[in-house]
């Protein structure tokens, strides 16, 4: 089973009578209204089955059943009456990333993502009549900016507010990363450079998860059970993604770049550097814990303080296991680069060694 640490397993059906019975009402109402054409188009464009005219069935159509997460149930009424059809749009997405359907298999995926970006750009042109010479990307990163500004609107601060901000944009980035990976498969001129660059994103989610794990982990140990642990992790995410991002982008623009950074590490002096930063991170943590814990006012019982040490422990092994993961995926990224046309054989080097210079910041900044 995957580790999923960004959203919380909620029954979102009893949630959403409870919580927000006026969605559910104006659901109803949305779908019966005439003249409704946006919405009419999303039900158009969805694969499910057909409604039934029942509550359950209804929802069902549109992605929110008893078993799913659904943003639909999450976000506030401002949110959901500002746009329906968008909401209803990015729900799919939402649930889908979180659902048991998410592949790790970047073609499966990617092939998901891509037949998704077509009823993005769908709903791009219904409201945009007229604009024209815009790509693919451009319209799905224009809904996407559309996207966040909707999810702002609600204003809850709240611990759970923020979970639910950054796992929508969590979402977001999932979609938008793969709009790049897509790009990127468009300029492969093989099978065999496809398959590399397919391995080498697996194989940085493999990275990427456990980093995630670690950077987790080590808020844990700073606060120890308080509740900033997950939004601080999703938002450590966030930021990883936007690096990950960077450094595709870059790559897609090495035919063109020329540019050589001499100050730029290299990829195993990173990994080096990423593992001894946080090591040093976690074992500071723990001495600090330490002398509170010996002090005259422990903060924890016995077994709290047991527990402390065992996850100090497990974060710090942990530490030490991802770089056999860096390794593998540097590997792989060492392959992409001897298949592509870059002028500089050590651009890409720098590429990677910096953002892994860069994430150590991310993880667990000073």
């Amino acid at each position: 089973m995957k580790r999923n640490i960004f959203a919380a397993r909620v029954n979102y059906y009893n949630m959403s009578m409870r919580k927000h019975p006026i969605i559910l009402l104006s659901l109803i109402a949305l779908f019966c209204c005439c003249g409704k054409t946006g919405t009419e188009q999303v039900l158009r464009d969805c694969d499910e089955s057909q409604c039934d005219g029942s509550l359950d069935s209804l929802l069902s159509v549109i992605g929110v059943t008893q078993s799913s997460e659904s943003l639909v149930c999450l976000v506030s009424d401002t949110v959901y009456s500002s746009n329906p059809e968008l909401l209803l749009l990015l729900d799919t997405l939402y649930q889908h990333v979180r659902s048991d359907d998410f592949s790790y298999s970047a073609r499966n995926e990617e092939e998901w993502m891509n037949s998704y970006r077509a009823r993005i750009c769908t709903y791009y042109d219904r409201h945009n009549k007229g604009v024209e010479g815009k790509s693919e990307l451009e319209k799905v990163e224009e809904v996407l900016r559309e996207s966040k500004c909707l999810i702002a609107l609600d204003n809850d601060d709240s611990t759970i507010g923020m979970l639910v901000k950054n796992s929508v944009n969590v979402t977001f980035e999932r979609l938008s990363e793969y709009s790049l990976l897509s790009l990127m498969i468009s300029k492969c001129k093989c099978e065999s450079t496809k398959k590399i660059v397919y391995k080498e994103w697996e194989l940085f989610e493999d990275v990427r998860q456990a980093m995630t794990g670690i950077g987790y982990d080590l808020v844990r140990l700073r606060f120890w059970r308080g509740s900033a642990g997950i939004p601080l992790s999703s938002e450590q995410w966030l930021k990883s993604s936007n690096l990950r991002k960077k450094m595709y982008q870059q790559l897609l623009m090495t035919e063109n770049n020329t540019s050589s950074d001499e100050n730029a590490n290299y990829k195993d002096d990173a990994v080096q550097f990423l593992i001894d930063h946080l090591t040093k991170v976690a074992r500071d943590l723990y001495s600090e814990m330490k002398k509170e814990q010996l002090g005259a006012a422990p903060l924890m019982n016995e077994k709290e303080w047991t527990e402390y040490k065992e996850l100090a422990k497990d974060t710090e092994r942990d530490i030490v296991n991802i770089g056999f993961l860096l390794k593998e995926w540097i590997r792989q990224w060492d392959a992409l680069e001897s298949q592509l046309s870059c002028k500089e054989t050590t651009y890409m080097t720098h590429m990677a060694s910096n953002m892994l210079v860069d994430w150590s910041k991310v993880v667990f900044p000073e």
